[in-house]
């Protein structure tokens, strides 16, 4: 047992703890597995940037348990407010009450040991970052996502509250500048206050492929709702459409098949968002510059190189196109 299950997990191990005190913590653990999952059989870390996760295996059911400590669990020396986990547990209820199967049911909450416990909508453990790194996606299966999506943003847009109390503009500020806003570039600096004019509703912020998956029946399925807030569908779209890009950086061919799927999808249900408007664009293109040249958070498919320098260089030259098309962004970004 690693260093890390040992501090949640070893009071369900060795009840008796050689006489060692059990937390106030593993009291918690201890108690959420037992009443939600049954005998405790085993425990996989899928600790993430700002939290530590675990999927446990129980008697009964599989759980998660989303642990939010002082520290990120993937930049240590950066610190947070651990009771922000309530925002997510909020989301969570929220959306439970509008789709009962793409997102995780909430288990329980302990907001004082910032402690969440969902239910598992990834049984075979594979994420659609898994499905895009092997090439077994396919347009369907984005189609479907974008249907998905388009789906839950028009359940939302009505809704007139936040989860948090003060609003979420400070949030949405931080987030989009986090994402978009890090090189400083002009041209995606102005994007940002071009998303700051356009309409808000509550939107499934981090859309990452690490957070989408397939529940037993092959719906899609999205987890990790830690951004949560009134933004634009634009960015929310946008940013997923990037990861596409980003995940297929040397296949045109496919980039092309797979981001019109999810854009027919998306557009079917009716979701408002121009996918064919220039700030969706560059949103897309402001992701890809995100997560390939990122030496802050390298995303973990790549490794800074020429090629890589190459593709950053292409992203800030289409960037100043104001005629630009998907056409030119999959036959520049995947050549």
């Amino acid at each position: 047992m690693s260093q890390l299950e040992e501090r949640y997990f070893s009071p369900l191990l060795n009840q008796k703890r050689m006489g060692k005190e059990i937390t106030p913590l593993q009291q918690s653990v201890r108690r959420m597995v037992d009443e939600h999952l049954g005998d405790f059989e085993g425990v996989e870390v899928k600790s993430g940037l700002l939290h530590q996760v675990f999927k446990i295996r129980g008697s009964k059911r599989v759980g998660v348990l989303k642990v939010r400590e002082a520290q990120l669990s993937g930049l240590p020396q950066y610190t947070h407010n651990p009771q922000d986990i309530i925002y997510e547990y909020r989301a969570l209820q929220l959306l439970n009450t509008l789709c009962d199967t793409t997102f995780p049911q909430v288990l329980d909450f302990d907001l004082e040991n910032a402690l969440l416990m969902t239910s598992d909508v990834m049984p075979s453990g594979r994420t659609l970052e898994d499905e895009l790194n092997d090439g077994r996606t396919t347009d369907e299966d984005m189609y479907r996502l974008g249907v998905t999506v388009s789906t839950v943003h028009n359940m939302l847009k009505p809704i007139p509250f936040s989860s948090r109390e003060e609003g979420d503009d400070e949030v949405l500020q931080e987030d989009v500048h986090y994402r978009l806003g890090y090189h400083n570039n002009p041209i995606l600096n102005q994007l940002i206050n071009e998303l700051n004019n356009l309409p808000k509703q509550l939107i499934l912020a981090d859309l990452s492929p690490k957070n989408i998956g397939k529940d037993a029946f092959g719906r899609p399925t999205i987890c990790d709702l830690d951004d949560f807030y009134r933004g634009t569908t634009t960015f929310a779209l946008g940013y997923l459409s990037g990861h596409v890009v980003v995940h297929n950086l040397h296949n045109s061919d496919r980039t092309t098949i797979l981001l019109g799927g999810l854009h027919e999808g998306y557009k079917d249900e009716g979701a408002n968002v121009d996918i064919e408007g220039l700030p969706f664009k560059r949103v897309a293109l402001g992701t890809v510059l995100y997560r390939i040249y990122n030496p802050l958070i390298p995303y973990r498919r790549f490794t800074q190189g020429a090629d890589i320098k190459d593709k950053a260089n292409r992203a800030f030259s289409l960037l100043g196109d104001r005629s630009l098309t998907w056409d030119d962004i999959t036959k520049n970004m995947t050549s």
